[in-house]
């Protein structure tokens, strides 16, 4: 059977509550899929996968320099560990908001399906390594490829930001925030 069409809301629009019983459904998928013990280590694995990638691309502008190599490993070790720890409040609420979302885009016959399979060993499989394939070398080498390609251009925009924004300022002092 195929998926409801799918409507994309505006930014600003709250979603659609989901159906109880697809929810319901949902939650199970979610459950089966993502056991509670095993979701830290799924999330934590995807984002050590990431960043091992991004310092591919940022390391190689700073190679010939391990001082500032230096500085940029403790700086993004010193953010990454808060950032685990922040995700770590978090994960329980993204797995009931992926619950939602799951209720909201497949219909309850999918959904049923997708109970079967996350019940399954392939399904287990399947839905806890799903993330771990970020970390997979033909993957990395891609997202690194493309990373490299990204990079330039995101310097330009910050730099530009940076230079546009100094300028407005000195034209147009900000005011104080009314929660100050």
């Amino acid at each position: 059977m195929a998926a409801e069409p799918a409507t994309v809301p505006a930014a600003s629009d709250p979603p659609a509550a989901p159906d109880p019983e697809r929810l319901a459904i949902a939650t199970e998928v979610i459950d089966q899929g993502f056991p509670a013990a095993d979701r830290e280590p799924m999330f934590f694995g995807a984002i050590d996968g990431l960043i091992a990638q991004l310092r591919t691309v940022h390391l190689a502008q700073i190679q010939n320099d391990p001082g500032a190599a230096a500085i940029l490993n403790r700086k993004l070790d010193r953010y990454i560990a808060q950032a685990k720890d922040v995700l770590r409040t978090h994960i329980p609420a993204l797995m009931g908001a992926m619950a939602r979302a799951y209720s909201r885009e497949f219909t309850k016959d999918e959904l049923i399906q997708l109970r079967a399979f996350a019940a399954t060993s392939a399904g287990r499989h399947f839905f806890l390594r799903s993330a771990s394939l970020l970390r997979d070398p033909d993957f990395a080498a891609a997202n690194v490829a493309y990373a490299r390609e990204l990079q330039p251009g995101l310097v330009r925009m910050r730099d530009e930001l940076t230079a546009e924004l100094k300028a407005y300022f000195m034209q147009h002092p900000p005011k104080p925030s009314s929660d100050s």
